[in-house]
């Protein structure tokens, strides 16, 4: 079984916030150029865990490293901007 979340926050085309029944969840994408949107439905076979999993986008699958799971959507989207400001 897949579980959906939704995209709530992309500071950069490769690092997302998604929202989901048990919290947040900061997802590195493996790719630069996913079309993955602030929007978004994706499906995962759990959100919660670290380390590199795959998600689904439509027909598409992609392959993100997962980053932790927060309670509150104000710590992940804090850690993910974390996150973009050491990649510049």
């Amino acid at each position: 079984m897949r579980y959906p979340g939704t995209v709530i926050f992309a500071p950069e085309k490769w690092f997302i916030v998604v929202s989901h029944d048990e919290g947040f969840t900061l997802i590195e994408m493996d790719e630069d150029e996913t079309g993955i949107v602030t929007g978004d439905v994706l499906y995962a076979k759990s959100w919660l865990g670290d380390g590199s999993k795959s998600l689904s986008c439509g027909n598409v699958i992609h392959r993100g490293q997962f980053w932790g799971s927060y309670d509150t959507r104000t710590a992940a989207m804090r850690k993910a901007l974390q996150f973009v400001t050491k990649q510049d």
